[in-house]
C-alpha cells in the first residue's frame, strides 16, 4: 500500500509541475478549465498522499488549492450558464438584412 500511495504522490506532483510548466510557457491560460482541472487532481492525489502518510500541513494546503480550483471553475461555469441565457434573450435587428428593409420603410 505504501508504494501505492508514493506513486500517488509522485503522480500529482508531476501533473503539477505540468500544469505550471504549460501556464508559463503559453501552452494553457490561467483561466482555463484544463489548467483548474489539472489543479484540482494534482492537489487531490497530493492531499491524498500526505493524508496516508501523515503530512498534515502538506495535506491541507492541497486541499486549500483544490477548494480554490473548484470554486473558481464553479464560479466560471455559472458566469458562463449566465451569459448564454442573456445572449439567448437578445435580439439582434439588422436593418442591413434584406427581410428587414420592409420594416423600416413602413
Amino acid at each position: 500500500m505504501d508504494q501505492g500511495m508514493t506513486l500517488i504522490g509522485w503522480v500529482g506532483g508531476i501533473l503539477y509541475l505540468l500544469a505550471y510548466l504549460c501556464l508559463v510557457k503559453g501552452w494553457l491560460l490561467g483561466t482555463s478549465y484544463r489548467f483548474h482541472g489539472a489543479n484540482i487532481t494534482s492537489g487531490s492525489l497530493l492531499a491524498l498522499s500526505c493524508a496516508y502518510f501523515g503530512a498534515i500541513p502538506s495535506m491541507v494546503i492541497n486541499i486549500v488549492f483544490v477548494a480554490i480550483g473548484v470554486y473558481y471553475v464553479i464560479q466560471k461555469s455559472w458566469r458562463s450558464a449566465r451569459m448564454q441565457v442573456v445572449s439567448a434573450q437578445t435580439v439582434h435587428f439588422d436593418s442591413a438584412h434584406p427581410a428587414n428593409q420592409s420594416l423600416e420603410a413602413a
